[in-house]
């Protein structure tokens, strides 16, 4: 097993390398009309709260790269939201060899607020001490009632992050992704994109959950394969002639499932209320899919995700991760089935899918072919049996019209 590190906090020697300047401090000097390079670190929606005038917006994760393109003849001033992350920023440039001269803002963007542009919202991504984890607390103006009534709250919003993956020491990808199960999302990925082909083959992940990096070190060190990564290639599907797109990892590791579980209908009705109950984050949120991995009736385990396809990956991660074999278990999932999903479970070795939505032709005709059966509109009492129906469990009712 791979050992798993995590950034160690700045120490109190590195807080007195970077100089800090007051937000009125600041405002003199942009007001004498001195140059200066403003660097806004800031997550994209803690920009709703308004910026400084000037202002470059480079997110933390991307800042070392666009060191270079940094004028070290001019002064550079690093905002964040309370002036902490930005702090560490100017600390992770000062150790990667930048030779300009850097100040941080202290307070941040809500000492602006504060203490010079009375008119911004300070704080506007606030915190509450009831939010589900995974979300955010963010001023509204709700309006609601046949009397359309107005009224300003504070509404639960989900947590949405850019995560770039390196992989032997090369950036390979950034994922928009829910924050949260970094290591198991990564992992998934990797697998199912077919880059490794086990979870023994990763030496190390290096998880930077501030600047949303995960960095992935192998035991061979080598590159992620481009003839087999993200590359997209022409082919015919499912031996009936229609052309799909897909990518040229699915060829390698996409196979026909052969597993022998079954279930009734009422076991599939169980397993959408275990998912119903699982999704409180959408309750609260309605902006993320969930997943559960099921067998013999109970949860195994649940994941949410902003992407459907990140639902599968921290499935997966976490079952390479953990030991756990996916053979005979079944998924039960809030969205849509696409062809791309039913790539994911193939690789995945998951025969049934129950989901509360519809599936799509091109995901049915590969479902057929890879051997899997999909469950469709399972809401309350009704359901779609699309294909291999024969692992469905069926008490006909006489009343039922079958062909």
């Amino acid at each position: 097993m791979y050992r798993k590190e995590v950034p160690q906090g700045k120490s109190e020697k590195d807080s007195c390398r970077v100089p800090a300047i007051s937000a009125g401090a600041l405002k003199a000097r942009m007001d004498r009309g001195e140059i200066l390079n403003i660097i806004d670190i800031r997550l994209p929606h803690e920009l709703a709260m308004g910026s400084l005038p000037g202002a470059v917006f480079i997110p933390l994760a991307k800042l070392i790269s666009a060191m270079e393109g940094l004028d070290p003849a001019k002064e550079t001033v690093l905002v964040c939201k309370n002036g902490e992350n930005s702090e560490i920023a100017a600390i992770e440039l000062l150790e990667q060899g930048y030779k300009g001269s850097l100040v941080n803002l202290a307070g941040g963007m809500n000492a602006w607020a504060r203490d010079v542009n009375s008119s911004m919202p300070e704080g506007i991504a606030s915190t509450k001490t009831n939010l589900l984890p995974g979300t955010i607390s963010y001023p509204a103006i709700k309006v609601s009632g046949k009397n359309k009534e107005i009224a300003a709250v504070d509404e639960s919003v989900i947590e949405e992050m850019p995560l770039t993956i390196f992989f032997n020491g090369h950036e390979m990808i950034t994922i928009l992704a829910s924050v949260g199960e970094e290591e198991f999302l990564t992992t998934g990925f990797l697998a199912s994109e077919g880059i490794i082909k086990e979870v023994g083959e990763i030496k190390a992940i290096k998880t930077d959950e501030l600047r949303g990096i995960v960095s992935v070190e192998t035991y061979t060190g080598e590159a992620a394969p481009e003839k087999l990564f993200l590359k997209r290639y022409l082919t015919a599907c499912c031996g009936k002639g229609r052309s799909g797109f897909s990518y040229a990892s699915d060829a390698v590791t996409a196979k026909k499932v052969t597993g022998s579980v079954s279930l009734t209908l009422q076991d599939i009705t169980n397993y959408s209320q275990i998912l119903e109950s699982n999704s409180k984050l959408f309750q609260a949120t309605g902006a993320v899919h969930g997943g559960a991995l099921v067998e013999g009736g109970r949860l195994i385990f649940f994941s949410f995700d902003i992407g459907r396809h990140n639902v599968f990956d921290k499935i997966y991660g976490r079952c390479l991760i953990e030991g756990i074999s996916t053979h005979n278990k079944i998924m039960v999932f809030t969205g849509r089935v696409s062809s791309e999903i039913l790539i994911k479970l193939s690789k995945m070795n998951i025969s049934i899918i129950i989901a509360r939505s519809a599936p799509t032709s091109l995901a049915l005709d590969m479902a057929e072919a890879l051997g899997i059966t999909v469950i469709g509109f399972a809401r309350g009492e009704r359901l779609n049996i699309y294909t291999h129906a024969q692992r469905v469990i069926m008490d006909f009712n006489p009343k039922s019209k079958l062909p």
